[in-house]
């Protein structure tokens, strides 16, 4: 329903509305599993291990490395790696000054995932 419908809303009382409809329906089927199920940001990704992989590829270490889709657990840490990925590029290429905001992660994701199928 988020990745269908719910992106694209452009109003914020509509996806408040949305997420409560979608809130109250979880808590009524699934009861106590709800709440992990609404937890935010619902992000899922196969970078997470990616400055892990960047290293173990120049140190000339085994690269047998397999990138699962999992859920990622909050937009810090997504930065993170999405920050190091930008350094490393500006290190060799022109530099691109971007500033990784929130929404901008949240769209670099899914980027990424569709580029990745």
């Amino acid at each position: 329903v988020l990745r269908c419908f719910y992106d694209r809303l452009v109003g914020k009382s509509d996806k408040e509305f949305v997420s409560s409809k979608i809130a109250e329906i979880l808590r009524k089927d699934f009861g106590e599993h709800a709440d992990r199920a609404l937890e935010m940001p619902i992000l899922f990704g196969d970078f997470l291990k990616f400055n892990e992989i960047e290293e173990a590829e120049e140190a000339k270490e085994s690269t047998d490395h397999v990138r699962l889709v999992e859920d990622m657990p909050s937009y810090d840490a997504i930065k993170v790696v999405l920050d190091s990925a930008l350094e490393r590029y500006n290190a060799s290429n022109k530099a691109m000054n971007l500033v990784l905001f929130d929404d901008c992660l949240d769209h670099l994701v899914r980027v990424h995932r569709i580029l990745r199928l």
